[in-house]
């Protein structure tokens, strides 16, 4: 389910970009997006404890590249062809497992690695 909407999301916001603009759609998405996570996070505050300030700081930059990431998603939709580059932002998980691997020091598997290469070589394909 989550790749279909992943799929149809991206048409609906090539179409959103092309009839608002690329500030419009972000000013949308964030006037959209902020209570929806709010929502969300609610359910997480109903506990009364004290939030820790290194906790706090060691989440900011998680958030800063969340940020980044959605930006850069909404300039490639609206400036690339929809086709190619949703595909292509879904490889992400691709960045996680090699930093999984060198920065993490963990072991992939066989089956991890050749998963990993199909990915690569499927995003490779799908710019053709």
């Amino acid at each position: 389910m989550a790749v279909f909407c992943w799929g149809v999301w991206g048409i609906v916001e090539k179409l959103a970009i092309e009839a608002v603009g690329f500030a419009g759609n972000a000013g949308i998405y964030v006037a959209v997006s902020t209570p929806l996570y709010l929502l969300v996070a609610a359910r997480g505050m109903a506990d009364k404890r004290t939030w820790d300030r290194a906790a706090i700081r060691e989440a900011i930059p998680s958030l800063g590249l969340f940020g980044v990431a959605g930006v850069t998603i909404f300039l490639a939709i609206g400036l690339g062809p929809v086709a190619i580059v949703v595909p292509l932002t879904t490889a992400y998980p691709v960045v996680a497992i090699l930093v999984r691997r060198f920065w993490m020091d963990e072991r992939l598997t066989f089956t991890q690695k050749l998963a990993i290469g199909l990915a690569i070589l499927g995003g490779l394909l799908t710019t053709l």
